[in-house]
């Protein structure tokens, strides 16, 4: 769950049928909760890398999963929801979630990822949990202001944290860390603390 711009938004992980919404808004009426789909498996986005880069795309989400927003300290994609299609492969940038304004981008990215998080300030920790040795790790950086680290979930072999280029996609191991098999991330501390 996200919280953009005033606006409650949820993804729709590991989905039965994957011709259905991909994210949610949440509208809160008295004790009731409406869903109205943000945007669905099979939208349209522009692609944000390679070969098809600021061409349109036709998406085909099999596996939505985490989901989180994206700092105005970012290099790209500023103040976006952001969805992690895990097996995919890639992640969905929607900008102006839930008005009329709403445009998508797809990044493309090497590896599945399980969790993506942004540093929105320079003097931020970073959390990191490994259910293999069941320990959360502080890490204290420094970490710059914008800056994007993935839990990358190869097909084969250890899962592993790794730095995320928002402009290419690719994803490089953080080695000094390697040790550490992550699943969830999360910044904390700092001022404007998450």
């Amino acid at each position: 769950m996200s919280v953009v711009n005033g606006k409650i938004l949820v993804s729709v992980s590991a989905p039965v049928d994957t011709s259905g919404p991909a994210a949610y808004s949440v509208a809160l009426e008295g004790t009731i909760a409406k869903l109205p789909p943000l945007f669905g498996d099979s939208a349209t986005a522009t692609a944000a890398n390679g070969p098809q880069a600021g061409k349109p795309t036709t998406l085909g989400l099999t596996d939505p999963d985490s989901n989180t927003q994206v700092p105005a300290a970012a290099p790209r994609f500023k103040n976006s929801f952001m969805l992690d299609a895990q097996a995919d492969q890639q992640l969905i940038f929607a900008s102006n979630p839930g008005t009329a304004k709403q445009a998508l981008q797809v990044l493309s990215v090497g590896q599945p990822l399980d969790d993506t998080v942004f540093a929105a300030h320079s003097n931020q920790a970073l959390l990191v949990t490994d259910p293999t040795d069941n320990k959360v790790f502080s890490i204290s950086g420094p970490f710059k202001a914008g800056e994007a680290f993935s839990t990358v979930v190869p097909d084969a072999g250890p899962a592993y944290l790794a730095n995320l280029d928002l402009g290419t996609g690719s994803l490089t191991p953080v080695k000094e860390l390697a040790s550490i098999h992550p699943k969830g991330l999360m910044f904390t501390g700092g001022a404007g603390e998450n």
